[in-house]
């Protein structure tokens, strides 16, 4: 990857953890052979370690690293989409069920899928907290376990990215699976699916769908004191 643009930040590309941050992206084709139990274990090990709302600690993790087992997750996963594709009157939900599908394809051909769960916030405090603030999404403006959740995620990534494993974070089939996979897995209805994460070695030379572009920094970073002075 080229980095010239920390040159200027002395000691930034010699930093191994700066370098991971900066060279990860999501990779979605991975060589078939299998990865190793006791490494999955270690990526586990390194989300346990992310930081979480009053260390909670929320996430679940569950590896799927069968190929059978994967099969019928993704068999669930396209009955339930193409059941929504059929029954799609609003043509906004049919584009949104058609992109999902366009990627269903990685989660099938992946030699390991980490199903990524957290544990839901107290719903009374959701509720408390929504009528304080006048959040009509009722929550969903603060949710802290899923802030927890998305930490432990990157945690997830970095650590495979650092032992040479590709990976890539998927939203879009959570509403094809959810439900169904809390029965696979013998899982109580309130944990809540939040994504799944392909991970696999890495083809040789493939590149990022996005071409890993980033938006120019000076678009959302700021400096607080900057914009109270610009407003008096």
């Amino acid at each position: 990857m080229d980095l010239k643009a920390f040159q200027g930040k002395e000691g930034l590309v010699d930093n191994p953890v700066l370098r991971a941050i900066a060279e990860r992206r999501s990779l979605r084709e991975y060589r078939p052979e299998p990865v190793d139990r006791d490494i999955l274990e270690q990526l586990a090990e390194m989300a346990r370690w992310a930081p979480s709302n009053w260390n909670s600690q929320p996430w679940r993790f569950y590896f799927f690293d069968r190929r059978e087992d994967i099969d019928a997750l993704c068999d669930m996963m396209d009955v339930r989409a193409n059941e929504a594709l059929e029954n799609a009157e609003d043509r906004h939900l049919q584009h949104f069920v058609e992109h999902c599908m366009s990627y269903f394809y990685v989660v099938r051909n992946s030699p390991v899928v980490a199903a990524m769960f957290y544990k839901p916030f107290a719903r009374r405090m959701e509720e408390v907290m929504a009528e304080y603030s006048g959040d009509e999404s009722r929550g969903a403006g603060w949710n802290p376990n899923l802030v927890s959740f998305g930490m432990a995620s990157q945690n997830l990534l970095l650590a495979a990215h650092s032992l040479g494993l590709a990976g890539c974070f998927h939203s879009g089939p959570v509403p094809f699976i959810n439900g169904g996979i809390h029965e696979m897995l013998g899982l109580h209805p309130k944990l809540t699916l939040g994504g799944l994460i392909t991970l696999g070695w890495p083809v040789e030379n493939e590149e990022p769908g996005s071409g890993g572009k980033r938006k120019k920094q000076e678009l959302f970073t700021h400096f607080a004191d900057e914009r109270m002075r610009d407003r008096k």
